[in-house]
């Protein structure tokens, strides 16, 4: 092919007779322990002519996973500069095949990949495998065969690839369409059927990689405490309000105590009818998803039940009375105590538990963080809501995958790894977490 025929940017001459192709570098990091492995790799991509008879040549995230130069499977994140906001980035999750995958500028891009595998192999044998996560991982990545790896990209590459197509200041954000932060993440989906459809959950999560997630979260939960490496510190209002949410997490419910009670109260309001007389305990509370007849057992703190508190009983009132129709639906639909049934009130528990240590609740460093989500926290009703629209998405996903008790753990992760997407977005408030939902996952909440 003569060089007239390669592309340097998305954008080129008018159509040759040949297709041209453009040469894409990869900047990988392999999320791998004890130390991650570093490398670059480059990806040739075949133009594709546009209206006004010119070739653009967009990264595609099957582009980067074909061309990946580790065996098996791997969750993908690419780093994007969203526009108008300096030198602050996001990682954003490379979930359908059709993503187009940022460019930090002229033909370079930023990739972590998390191996899809479990800490260690079901059948585990002591003499064969190791038990150390780090020599676990060792054994497992292999290079694919005639693979071509680059060393990392010295100062002077780097530079030559990241220049900025702008004209100064941040890294470029043409990727060949302009985005925002919200659109980007939605290009996740792609343009096929799973962006035309709310029954794709678990294969946005990583699923479509054929892998189950539940691995990659155990692995990665340091990782997922920290969904957003961009953005900003937490605010004073932020600040206080996570340190609220934070004792209200370590706070059991206390018998007798009138607060405590009063927003038991409220909770039955908001899941029953209102007509029906209060039950402090009674069959109705197992029905709707707590442990025992006493709900109070179910909003301890801590425990083999990863019981959430008072935050877990207030994200549950928030759902219960904010969303009362929505919420009594989906009570109706898993009200039964069989083995396909969602347990409402402890599935809200599980998703206040992880979403509080996903979002950055549960921090103890919380001065030192930046994320471009912390603006929701500045109220404790964005942080309600987001438990709210994952229940939903954990509703949709749990028909999806099948749901059963024995799967709970995996559909959990599943709506967990959605609402990290929408973080990703930078919600500053309950309508703007709201439109992410419904841009991202087409989910009505």
């Amino acid at each position: 092919m003569s060089k007239a025929s390669v592309l340097r940017d998305d954008d080129g001459p008018q159509a040759p007779s040949q297709p041209p192709t453009a040469e894409h570098v990869v900047r990988y990091t392999v999320m791998s322990r004890p130390v991650p492995l570093s490398g670059t790799f480059s990806v040739r991509v075949a133009a594709e002519p546009t209206k006004d008879g010119k070739w653009r040549a967009p990264l595609r995230a099957w582009h980067v996973r074909e061309s990946f130069p580790y065996e098996g499977e791997f969750f993908f994140r690419a780093k994007f500069y969203p526009k108008d906001h300096g030198d602050r980035f996001v990682w954003m999750d490379m979930t359908g095949d059709g993503s187009l995958v940022p460019r930090l500028g002229t033909r370079l891009v930023e990739v972590k990949a998390t191996p899809l595998w479990d800490t260690e192999p079901a059948d585990a044998d002591a003499e064969d495998f190791p038990h150390e996560p780090e020599a676990w991982d060792a054994g497992r990545l292999t290079l694919v065969p005639a693979a071509l790896v680059r060393p990392p990209l010295s100062a002077e590459d780097l530079a030559s690839l990241s220049h900025d197509l702008g004209g100064g200041g941040a890294p470029s954000h043409r990727s060949g369409s302009s985005l925002g932060a919200a659109a980007a993440a939605a290009s996740g989906a792609g343009a096929g059927k799973d962006r035309d459809s709310v029954m794709s959950l678990a294969r946005r999560a990583g699923r479509n990689v054929g892998a189950g997630v539940a691995g990659f979260f155990r692995r990665a939960g340091a990782a997922a405490a920290e969904l957003i490496e961009g953005g900003a510190p937490p605010s004073d209002e932020a600040m206080a309000c996570i340190l609220s949410m934070q004792s209200d997490l370590r706070t059991p419910f206390r018998a007798g105590n009138e607060d405590h009670e009063e927003a038991l109260v409220a909770l039955w309001s908001g899941t029953f009818d209102e007509a029906a007389p209060f039950e402090r305990k009674g069959r109705a509370w197992v029905e709707a998803g707590c442990i025992s007849e006493d709900p109070g057992e179910t909003f301890a703190a801590g425990g083999p039940t990863r019981a959430a508190g008072l935050l877990g009983l207030h994200a549950a009132v928030h759902c219960a009375s904010a969303h009362a129709a929505a919420f009594r639906t989906l009570l109706e639909r898993h009200s039964g105590e069989d083995d396909t049934s969602l347990r409402l009130l402890g599935t809200v528990n599980a998703l206040v538990r992880d979403l509080a240590g996903a979002c950055g609740v549960t921090a103890d460093d919380l001065a030192g963080r930046r994320a471009a989500h912390f603006r929701l926290l500045e109220s404790a009703e964005g942080f309600y809501e987001l438990v709210w629209c994952s229940l939903v998405a954990l509703g949709v996903a749990w028909g999806e995958m099948g749901g059963t008790q024995a799967r709970f753990t995996d559909v959990l992760e599943v709506a967990v790894s959605r609402a990290g997407t929408w973080l990703l977005a930078g919600p500053v408030d309950v309508p703007s977490l709201r439109r992410a939902v419904m841009e991202l996952d087409r989910l009505e909440v």
